[in-house]
């Protein structure tokens, strides 16, 4: 009997959170956050070819990363910087 064996994707961008950011998404409820970390991981496989409704271009470089969970949405604002590096600079939530 084969096993075929399973690969996680690599992150090919590296995201660094800016320390105001990481504050708001920590004062957000608890799925939320686990939603907006589900979608920074794609946003370090797939990058640049994230669109909407799930990336928006916000003008200028900056773009805004949308997150919906059970207990509201949240909003990531970020740009790309050289050698596949993603700068996450602010970030707010609604809750339901």
């Amino acid at each position: 009997m084969s096993h075929k064996t399973m690969t996680e994707p690599q992150a090919i961008f590296t995201i660094s959170i800016l320390k105001q950011a990481l504050k708001a998404i920590q004062k957000m409820p608890r799925t939320l956050q686990e939603e907006i970390y589900f979608d920074l991981e794609d946003l370090s496989l797939y990058g640049n070819t994230l669109k909407e409704p799930k990336v928006r271009d916000l003008g200028n470089g900056l773009k805004e990363l949308r997150t919906t969970a059970q207990d509201g949405i949240a909003r990531s604002f970020f740009f790309f910087h050289i050698q596949k590096r993603i700068f996450v600079v602010h970030a707010l939530g609604s809750v339901d």
